[in-house]
């Protein structure tokens, strides 16, 4: 396994889920534009499992792989014209990060995803269903022969896509998906407390208009008058 194929992986998926987080939310903080283009390449590792409904085998054919991505990000980039420079980014929280994501890859980056323990058993399948993509397969297979596949397969779709289309293999792709995968925390954490923040406001807003509006008398009061009679 080839650490600077790992680097290499990560550095350009990273950098793609920024092209196309800028494409998409051009004008909303950095944290949320970076989010937005994570969920862009997983959105394109989905829509790469149409494959398996047109019985084709996109995800076979390395040129193939990735002459689709590098069109798609010229295209992206041509059409939008973002900026891609990272206004808003807090040196410190980043940082702090990227080191949290160093450690916890630090496993998967020495040795194999499959060779650990933890993971032996599990990992064969999910390799062998990744080698299938990568062979020709329309679909993974089905955990027992002659059987169709049950098995939601989004994490294979997206190992495959990268094994093509970046440097190394399919265990330097286990890692790069790895890495992707924790990345998402910080920009998933940053949205969840974003829109928490935003759905309060308007909480906000109706408790303080409450009182006058409920008391008996007072201006907005929905209370029956009495007669003058």
């Amino acid at each position: 396994m080839s650490s600077a194929a790992i680097a290499a992986s990560v550095a350009v998926a990273l950098a793609a889920g920024w092209v196309l987080g800028a494409c998409a939310l051009p004008s909303r903080p950095a944290l949320e534009r970076f989010g937005a283009g994570l969920l862009a390449l997983y959105g394109a590792a989905g829509l790469a499992m149409l494959q398996a409904p047109l019985h084709i085998s996109f995800l076979a054919h390395t040129w193939l792989v990735l002459g689709v991505s590098v069109a798609g990000l010229a295209a992206a980039l041509a059409w939008w014209r973002p900026s891609l420079r990272p206004a808003g980014v807090r040196a410190l929280p980043l940082a702090g990060g990227a080191a949290l994501v160093a450690l916890m890859a630090i496993p998967a980056w020495r040795a194999p995803v499959g060779s650990h323990a933890v993971s032996h058993q599990d990992m064969q399948w999910h390799e062998g269903w990744i080698r299938q993509l990568l062979g020709g397969a329309h679909a993974p297979g089905g955990i027992y022969a002659g059987e169709p596949n049950s098995y939601p397969w989004l994490y294979h779709s997206l190992t495959a896509w990268i094994a093509q289309a970046l440097p190394g293999g399919v265990d330097e792709a286990l890692v790069a998906v790895d890495i992707l995968g924790l990345s998402r925390s910080r920009p998933g954490c940053g949205s969840l407390r974003a829109s928490l923040a935003a759905a309060r406001r308007p909480l906000r807003r109706r408790r303080c208009s409450w009182p006058p509006a409920a008391g008996s008398g007072g201006s907005g009061s929905t209370a029956p008058r009495p007669s003058s009679t």
